[in-house]
This record gives C-alpha cells, structure tokens and sequence, in this order.
C-alpha cells in the first residue's frame, strides 16, 4: 500500500491509498479517529489524487487540472479548472493542511482553500 495524500481535520486523519491486488489496481482512502482508534476504508472515486488540503469541513483535491471541493463523504461540490498553460508547465505539487503549491520553473501557484482563490507570483 502506498499513500498518495493526506490531511487532517476534526480528530481524524484522512489517508489517499493506492495498492494492487491480486486482481486489480486498488484506489481508497482510510479515515483514523484519533480518539476512538477507529479505522473506515471506503473505496475512492475515480481520482487520480495530486494533492490535497481541507478547510472548514470541505477537503479540497488537485486532480488532472481540476481543483475539486468535496465534503466529507468525498461527494463533489464544486469544480474549478486550472488554466492549462499552468498545470502543463507544473514540475512538483506540495500539499499542507490548507494549500496547494505548484511549482514550474519560473512560477508557483497558490490555491489556498480557506478562499478558495488562486494566486501566481513571478519566482526570482
């Protein structure tokens, strides 16, 4: 098993997965309670996870040039596209608990999902 992404929010840590099977490529995530020691697998939508981050009870998914606001039960409300140009060019995403950072050569994008707003600054 491999985990892909990560967040936490509420007592719980949310792991993105991704394993094989003897007969099929697996997808899914794990919900840990860090105060019941509860473990829940569901299996995963048809995403293939870049990044992720939450805020305010919404977990936020970079997926193929969409940026996809989910809520907890992984049950989509809102989609936004990222310009083209910009995810073509991106070389590495890093996550942390309320952004997303794609880095190119010459720019990094923010999306910070308390905002939900996407910033690009020239790197010098």
């Amino acid at each position: 098993m491999d985990i892909s992404a990560f967040y936490y929010e509420n007592n719980t840590i949310r792991l993105f997965c991704y394993g094989e099977n003897k007969s099929s490529y697996d997808k899914f995530y794990v919900d840990y309670n860090l105060i019941t020691h509860q473990i829940i697998t569901y299996p995963m939508p048809n995403y293939n996870i870049e990044g992720v981050c939450s805020a305010d009870g919404n977990c936020y998914l970079l997926t193929n040039g969409h940026i996809l606001a989910t809520d907890k039960a992984m049950n989509e409300k809102m989609e936004r596209l990222i310009d083209e140009q910009v995810y073509t060019n991106v070389s590495k995403v890093s996550s942390a608990f309320t952004e997303i950072m794609m880095e190119s050569d010459t720019y990094f994008y923010i999306l910070n999902s308390r905002d939900f707003k996407e910033t690009g600054k020239v790197r010098k």
